[in-house]
């Protein structure tokens, strides 16, 4: 699969009957998945603390990294995942 000019390393794959049909991305903020389709106008984003990209959505506008969500939620300082 080519992923263009602005390339990031897929984190996942979509497979259906044991054939691959899509790779997707992930967002660094929450853990959201979703396949990149170049023009379709989806606003995504880009942390640069975090040098990954974002899905969009506004909670995730601030920086709080899905791997610290987690930390903080099993020593009980979070009480729900975003």
């Amino acid at each position: 699969m080519v992923w263009g000019w602005n390339s990031r390393t897929p984190k996942g794959s979509i497979i259906i009957g044991g054939q691959e049909v899509a790779q997707t991305l992930m967002c660094v903020h929450c853990g959201h998945h979703w396949i990149p389709v170049h023009g379709s106008g989806a606003t995504r984003g880009f942390c640069r603390n975090c040098m990954g990209p974002t899905c969009g959505h506004q909670v995730c506008d601030t920086c709080f990294p899905y791997e610290k969500q987690i930390e903080a939620f099993e020593q009980g300082k979070l009480r729900v995942l975003r």
